[in-house]
């Protein structure tokens, strides 16, 4: 009950700020797009390139080598770190709506109540 509870609330949160999340989204992909092409890449790996740095895990098995497309690569770890922020966020405020709605949160507060704090 917990589990569908959070999975649904986190989903109902995600769509109000779908706004802004797919102006993120928008703007990772549109950077990706054009370090491809400046960089002489295929638009996926273009792509690749702008969600592996914008999820900050950065294998650096592609990475831009010109000046200009090593600035967008900066602007596209800015708009990750934003967004994981984001993400985390509702996922927060998901679990706990969902704890207090559950009735979790009582259990939680009797628990810790029966030891003592």
């Amino acid at each position: 009950m917990f589990v569908l509870t959070f999975l649904l609330l986190f989903a109902l949160v995600s769509w109000k700020l779908l706004p802004i999340i797919g102006l993120l989204l928008s703007l990772i992909c549109f950077l990706g797009w054009r370090i491809a092409r400046f960089e002489g890449w295929p638009l996926s790996r273009g792509l690749y390139c702008a969600f592996i740095t914008a999820t900050t895990v950065g294998y650096g098995v592609v990475h831009p080598t010109k000046p200009r497309t090593r600035a967008f690569s900066i602007i596209i770890a800015l708009l990750g770190l934003l967004l994981t922020g984001i993400m985390v966020a509702l996922a927060i405020q998901s679990l706990e709506l969902a704890a207090e709605y559950t009735g979790l949160a009582d259990d939680i507060r009797d628990q810790l109540d029966f030891l003592g704090k």
